[in-house]
């Protein structure tokens, strides 16, 4: 059985650490300080140290890294005699080559690779800080999830005992890691020269670059970011990185003012790494350094250096001492958010990295070893017993496998070895899924197949790479996205093969058994898609999962049922590929005009073919339509056929329905439309489903708070006291101080003090707030999801107000957990997750029978008592009703009539919120009501209990406003 890197990957997401793969680490990096730097990081709290960054320095080095560190500056400044980029300088001997980037594309990697091979510099400096940024990424770096190319995602933890509300992600394939691996390879000094983070306060929340217009700016940057990384792609020339990195940071630089982009941030940044890279170069001998800048401040950087070197008179003003950084005791490494991390580094990143390739050698030589190992006879009857045991074990299984099944799987592993000559484990492996799968019974529903279950036992038992049981199952079947070069494959190989169809069927990518069949004769697509069913037998289902993949990426459209076809952007795919290769040469002249008619006759996908775009408004009714559909089934996924019963039904009620809605074959386009904009996932395994996704949650939010004007309601919630400050002092400005900061008093007083007219006024006049940090809020929402929320639309617009709440919440850096309850009561999204996670978590929530509002404050409170800190902690419970249900050791152990059941629950309920309020947890109530005055007197209660809110509202529509009111 080969191991690979995804067998690993998915055993470190499913939160385990595989010892088998950690014995080949010291094979990889061969030397003591990597292999115990490696060790270090399978820790869940990682400490940060100097002695990371001490690789390769020399003791000048090490000396001024550490006064880095501790924000000491070098007691003079050697004069510098005038250095250009790039250039030698006779006097000095030193070469300084610039180069600015974005520190994370998908061919970031290998042209920094190359860009080093042929610069070969003696020093690398890198605008990272050096602890939270070079430091954070070495340690990464040298980890085994950089090594399967996982990212790492840690909070920073302060000596204080303090930790930042916000996870950095490091990615494989970033510059950090490029350089931190390259450097370590060729024995090179790196210098981290960036600027520390200004610790946020406890509350705060970063801006988004702080711009004005975060989101626009954002997509600004990201399409200078994508226009660098494919500019770079073939580029290995360093004066043509060099006049790339000017150009785009020219257009970025003038994006600053374009948004609103306070420019000072920028300039007090790249002051900041001026400042330090002239501190490198005072020690400098006669070296070549290259000098890596974030594009953000490239142009400015590169400036004040030559500015500080070039002229004495002006490093007075520019040169900005060291900040320290030694108050960071180290990383704590997050498990959470990683599957999220990776897909977005398969999307955005490279497909395999330096690191990984060597990695991946080393992984298979070890699979091949493994597999070739003879077992002792003992070990034979305990290996064969424990996969047994397994089967019996197993939740999803009903049956296990029998004795008799136990002796037939010796017995065929005996007739292997006698053509094999040895029990090795490769025998024990080929018996057990020649003889065992057949043998199983699995329960109804259950996630895994029988194949791929035996597989799991055996990797785990004979290999030692495995998951815990219910880890396999949440990653049963997950694919992870495709590379760009296999897309690209994928998609040539599809149309070769399309095109070898009938005439009637030419072009389209027929999603049945033959087709997936014919597919899988080509060696490049077999591999790709036994990749992509990692769990999964049928090649029918493998097929579906590229398919989708490739829709995803909009490459292909599944617009009619049961045939994929070529959209425009596939369309483009394709053409530029087939121009690439005849560029190249590979193909004839002759090859390439069949190749590119083909591609021009390929059919038109159905969206393309006719207008089906959709008004918002029609996207928001469809929407808010598929989610009340929904929560009238308990399972995640709703039948199209559903959808259709659910209109026709409506008009034979006699309501007014759009006419689009009663025609199956356009509801299905429509349905496509909304999966084009990700509202909705779709899944065709003969009968069309679909379910509703975070982003449709995201979608509804935004559309009641631009047509209700709420967006000051979502500013406003969970504010603080106006009255109340946090103001401590008064002292001087710093670099990294935002406009609020600044005392325009105090500024005035200091201006008038020393007598200086406006126009010479500088930023040593400017006097700012210290300030201490404000206390943070945990929050759980605690939303009902009994029958009676299935009603008149109050689940629906009880998630867009937990929606609301979240977002409100997690906007000020607050945690948010969020619990459901009826009969019992559960956690949905725990503490801490991001408003992504939250939104995908909360949109699948069902309605179930009644209402146990006493276990959904009791679980709660379990939520908020788990995580220990100094945050403030708060309930806020979303429901339509009293309680009139008990858990179910409750229940059964009372054999009263319902009323009495119903007074146990209303007391059940008073004494779980008075053990919260005693916890000093408050609990604020939004009630949904009609005017029950039982259910009004029984909210108040428990809200005065928990000394919070009450607020109480009638008009469904109006529930996620009143829930931003209550918490405004």
């Amino acid at each position: 059985m080969k191991i690979g890197l995804n067998d690993i990957r998915k055993v470190i997401i499913g939160g385990e650490y595989p010892s088998s793969a950690e014995s080949l680490i010291p094979k990889v990096y061969n030397d003591p300080f990597s292999s115990n730097l490696s060790k270090k990081t399978k820790e869940k709290i990682l400490l940060a140290s100097v002695e990371e960054l001490s690789l390769n320095l020399d003791a000048r080095l090490k000396r001024l890294v550490e006064g880095f560190v501790k924000g000491i500056s070098p007691a003079n400044f050697p004069s510098l005699l005038p250095l250009r980029k790039g250039e030698r300088s006779k006097e000095s001997g030193i070469e300084i080559f610039f180069l600015g980037l974005p520190f994370f594309g998908r061919n970031i990697h290998s042209f920094l690779e190359k860009i080093l091979k042929f610069l070969n510099p003696d020093i690398i400096a890198i605008t990272l800080s050096p602890l939270q940024g070079f430091g954070a990424s070495l340690l990464h770096t040298f980890s085994l999830n950089n090594l399967v190319g996982l990212p790492m995602n840690f909070n920073t933890i302060y000596k204080d005992g303090n930790e930042s509300g916000i996870y950095d992600a490091l990615y494989s394939g970033g510059a950090g890691e490029t350089i931190g691996f390259f450097a370590w390879k060729e024995r090179i000094p790196v210098i981290p020269i960036g600027i520390p983070r200004r610790r946020p306060e406890i509350g705060e929340r970063y801006p988004v670059s702080g711009v004005f217009k975060g989101k626009e700016w954002k997509e600004f940057s990201d399409s200078i970011f994508e226009t660098f990384d494919e500019e770079i792609k073939d580029i290995c020339d360093y004066e043509e990185a060099r006049k790339i990195s000017e150009r785009l940071s020219v257009r970025l630089e003038e994006g600053l003012y374009l948004f609103g982009e306070k420019k000072q941030e920028n300039i007090d940044e790249a002051c900041y790494c001026a400042s330090r890279l002239f501190d490198l170069l005072c020690l400098a001998k006669k070296e070549r350094i290259l000098v890596v800048s974030d594009l953000r401040f490239y142009s400015d950087f590169k400036e004040m250096t030559e500015l500080l070197i070039k002229k004495d008179e002006m490093r007075q003003e520019i040169y900005t001492p060291p900040k320290r950084e030694s108050d960071i005791y180290g990383f704590r490494v997050l498990r959470e958010p990683l599957l999220f991390s990776f897909e977005h580094a398969q999307k955005k990143g490279p497909s395999m990295t330096a690191a990984q390739r060597l990695f991946s050698r080393e992984l298979e030589k070890w699979s091949e070893k493994t597999s070739k190992e003879i077992l002792k006879e003992e070990e034979i009857d305990r290996t064969i017993y424990e996969i047994v045991q397994r089967t019996r074990d197993d939740k999803n299984v009903s049956r296990g496998v029998s004795v008799r099944g136990g002796i037939a799987f010796k017995e065929i592993s005996r007739a292997l070895v006698e053509i094999k000559g040895a029990w090795t484990k490769e025998i024990i492996e080929k018996g057990a899924m020649a003889s065992l799968p057949h043998r199983l019974n699995l329960k109804p529903g259950a996630p895994l197949k029988a194949v791929d279950l035996i597989r799991e036992i055996v990797k785990e038992v004979v290999y030692g790479i495995g998951l815990k049981r219910e880890d396999a199952e949440l990653l049963c079947g997950k694919t992870f996205s495709l590379s760009k070069d296999d897309s690209r494959t994928a998609l040539k190989k599809l149309k070769d093969k399309s095109l070898e169809q009938k005439d009637g069927e030419k072009g389209v990518v027929k999603m049945d058994h033959s087709f997936a069949l014919e597919a899988y004769k080509d060696k490049a697509l077999k591999d790709i898609m036994n990749n992509l069913r990692t769990e999964k037998e049928d090649v029918a289902e493998a097929l579906k999962n590229l398919c989708n993949e490739l829709a995803k990426k909009g490459h292909l459209s599944n617009a009619i049922p049961k045939e994929m076809r070529f959209t425009k952007k596939g369309i483009k795919e394709l053409s530029d590929e087939a121009e690439e290769r005849f560029n190249k040469g590979e193909i004839s002249e002759e090859e390439f005009r069949k190749e590119m008619s083909d591609i021009e006759n390929l059919p038109a996908a159905l969206e393309e073919g006719e207008k089906t775009e959709l008004p918002r408004k029609k996207i928001s009714e469809l929407v808010a339509e598929f989610m009340d559909i929904q929560h009238k089934y308990k399972n995640d996924e709703c039948s199209l056929e559903d959808a259709y019963v659910h209109y026709a039904i409506s008009e034979n009620r006699g309501l007014k329905i759009d006419s689009e809605k009663l025609d199956y074959a356009k509801l299905h386009v429509m349905v496509y439309n909304l999966q084009k904009k990700g509202l909705l996932k779709v899944r065709d395994d003969g009968k069309l489903s679909y379910s509703l996704t975070g982003k449709a949650l995201t979608w509804l939010l935004d559309e009641l708070i631009s047509s209700k004007d709420a967006s000051s309601l979502i500013r406003d919630a969970f504010k603080k006291d106006r009255f109340s400050s946090n103001i401590v002092d008064i002292r001087k400005y710093r670099a990294g101080d935002r406009f609020q900061d600044i005392s325009i008093i105090h500024t005035l007083k200091e201006i008038v003090k020393e007598k200086k007219p406006l126009e010479e006024v500088t930023r040593r006049q400017l006097r700012a707030f210290e300030k201490r940090p404000t206390q943070r809020q945990d929050i759980a929402l605690c939303l009902d999801v009994s029958a009676s929320m299935r009603q008149f639309s109050k689940l629906r617009f009880a998630k867009i107000a937990v929606a609301a709440l979240s977002r409100a919440a997690v906007e000020k850096e607050y945690r948010v957990g969020v619990v459901a309850f009826s009969n019992e009561a559960e956690v949905v999204s725990p503490l801490g997750r991001g408003i992504e996670e939250i939104m995908d978590s909360v949109v699948t929530l069902r309605a179930d029978q009644y209402t146990n509002i006493g276990k959904g404050i009791e679980c709660a409170k379990k939520l908020l008592m788990a995580e220990k800190g100094p945050e403030q902690k708060h309930i806020i419970l979303i429901t339509d009703g009293q309680p009139n249900a008990l858990s179910r050791d409750m229940a059964d152990s009372s054999k009263a009539r319902m009323s009495m059941k119903e007074e146990m629950a209303f007391r059940f309920s008073i004494s779980e919120a008075e053990k919260v309020a005693r916890r000093d947890i408050r609990i604020s109530v939004l009630l949904i009501t009609g005017g029950d005055q039982q259910g009004i007197t029984f909210a108040k209660k428990i809200s005065w209990i928990g000394r919070g809110k009450f607020y109480k509202v009638s008009a469904v529509e109006r529930i996620p406003i009143s829930a931003l009111e209550m918490m405004g």
